[in-house]
């Protein structure tokens, strides 16, 4: 949720409205509080992303009826999908896309749902997972690179697929427990323990499994693809101890952390870094 002067006081006033309407009816309550959790307030497609994007071939997949928009930039070299966070689009990747084309590498981004020109009103790590699979079969990368939630949802969709062509995945920031986020969120609207019961009964009627069971070290320590965790120790949107978490299951893993680079992790010698990994 985008912080504004007024933010603090409508987080405050929906949390109450939610926790009163828990008391009459607490599954409706919960059904409307991961709606608040699930719809992001940005990522859309805007005109400064457009001159980037408008530059490759721009091709349309689904998912049960939701548009899947992607972006692809022809190479002679294999190619990188990359997956990007919350709030984001794929526009995020100019650098990294320019990067790899100078290698030869083609490149695919995918927008998440409910993001950049991907359809759906609502998003969560395990729809950008399908989202994430259908583009893995369409166009056979080599190579995840995923930020943040992006990471995890390139984790669980490699858990359940096991891609025969893929060779090596890197996560940018990436949390672990979904758990965590979930409390994160409920502390910052102030859920009381009724609602936050609710919640996690709705998340389990929806997707068939508790918060606790989706953590993105579960489901990367069943694969002997190398994955090359990247975390800054100042991270203020994920912590770092995450990615210790995450590393700490891999069979084949590898942590870089990072001082200074933040959440967004944007630096021109950590792309090089990246590219150098995967090209090697």
């Amino acid at each position: 949720m985008a912080q504004t002067q007024s933010t603090p006081f409508l987080i405050k006033t929906i949390g109450q409205a939610l926790n009163v309407l828990a008391l009459v009816s607490t599954s409706k309550a919960a059904k409307l509080a991961i709606d608040v959790f699930s719809k992001p307030r940005k990522g859309k497609l805007v005109s400064d992303n457009l001159s980037f994007l408008s530059q490759s071939e721009m091709i349309q997949l689904e998912y049960n009826g939701l548009k899947i928009k992607t972006y692809y930039w022809p190479g002679v070299k294999g190619c990188v999908l990359l997956a990007h966070g919350w709030e984001s689009n794929s526009s995020r990747w100019e650098k990294a896309v320019q990067s790899f084309q100078e290698k030869g590498l083609g490149v695919v981004a995918v927008d998440a749902p409910a993001h950049g020109g991907s359809g759906s009103d609502y998003f969560n790590a395990i729809l950008f997972s399908k989202f994430i699979h259908v583009s893995i079969l369409h166009y056979k990368p080599e190579a995840l690179i995923g930020h943040s939630v992006g990471g995890m949802s390139c984790a669980f969709a490699n858990r359940d697929y096991q891609y025969p062509f893929l060779k090596k995945i890197v996560l940018l920031g990436a949390p672990n427990e979904f758990k965590d986020i979930l409390s994160r969120y409920s502390s910052m609207l102030g859920y009381s323990d009724r609602l936050i019961i609710g919640i996690d009964n709705e998340i389990y009627r929806r997707f068939g499994s508790w918060p606790d069971s989706y953590a993105t070290a579960n489901f990367v320590k069943e694969t002997d693809i190398p994955i090359l965790i990247v975390h800054d120790k100042e991270d203020k949107i994920i912590p770092y101890s995450d990615a210790i978490a995450i590393a700490s299951h891999c069979k084949n893993g590898t942590l870089k952390s990072t001082e200074g680079y933040g959440h967004g992790l944007r630096s021109s010698q950590l792309l090089s870094d990246i590219v150098s990994y995967i090209c090697k």
